[in-house]
């Protein structure tokens, strides 16, 4: 397994190698650590990376398109950002991008994020219909049939329980919220008392299920707001 770390300040790179490399310690797991000093660097690099923490401004190719270009190239690596500027996040949403991690709050928040990352590595499904698990966002069952709705804004129907859905994709970042709703929390933008937001569709959480699920999206970085995403669809 290897980690990418792609940020144009050396000392960003240290401090995010350097809390790398002690969680990696203390978890007892053998990964190596490369660093890309820019966006070229890395497009260059040919070998594989399972996670890239990736920086989201910098001179040249910024984070976003390296995302895009990584996408484009179906290369199939984990991304983590970490950036100053909160103005960019919506933007940089994309398949394969795990959440977001402030600069000035690594040392808290990159350990929670990458323990997340380390534990998807590898870890994917291909449903029927040749769906693959990393392409979906949420399924919706409607009695005997679910509804897999993908990130690319379309969907695809399979006549099968929910809770066999369930099960497939359990251990892979997959959590029920509600008896109707199975969400992909790679792609849960926002949470709050009642509802997740993935990829801007609100979807209900269940009062049995809201510490499970309020618990999870902590783990991905998410903390539950009562004010967040008003203005979502």
């Amino acid at each position: 397994m290897t980690i990418g770390i792609c940020d144009d300040e050396e000392i960003i790179r240290w401090k995010l190698k350097r809390i790398c490399n002690q969680l990696l310690v203390e978890r007892d797991i053998c990964c190596g650590i490369i660093e890309f000093r820019n966006g070229m660097e890395l497009m260059n690099f040919i070998d594989h990376l399972e996670i890239l923490i990736l920086d989201i401004e910098m001179a040249g190719i910024g984070g976003i398109e390296v995302k895009n270009r990584l996408q484009r190239m179906k290369r199939d690596v984990i991304i983590i950002y970490v950036t100053s500027h909160d103005e960019m996040i919506w933007e940089a949403f994309g398949l394969n991008v795990l959440g977001f991690v402030k600069k000035e709050n690594m040392e808290q928040e990159l350990p929670i994020m990458l323990t997340s990352a380390l534990e998807m590595v590898g870890h994917f499904v291909i449903l029927r219909d040749d769906i693959d698990s990393r392409e979906i966002a949420y399924i919706h069952t409607e009695q005997v049939y679910c509804r897999v709705f993908l990130v690319d804004a379309t969907e695809k129907v399979l006549r099968i329980p929910i809770r066999e859905l369930e099960r497939e994709l359990e251990g892979i970042g997959f959590i029920r919220v509600h008896r109707s709703y199975l969400v992909n929390l790679q792609y849960v933008e926002a949470v709050d008392d009642s509802m997740v937001y993935v990829l801007s569709q609100k979807i209900p959480i269940s009062v049995r299920k809201r510490l499970k699920v309020q618990k999870a999206c902590k783990m991905i970085g998410l903390c539950p707001n009562k004010e967040t995403k008003n203005d979502a669809v």
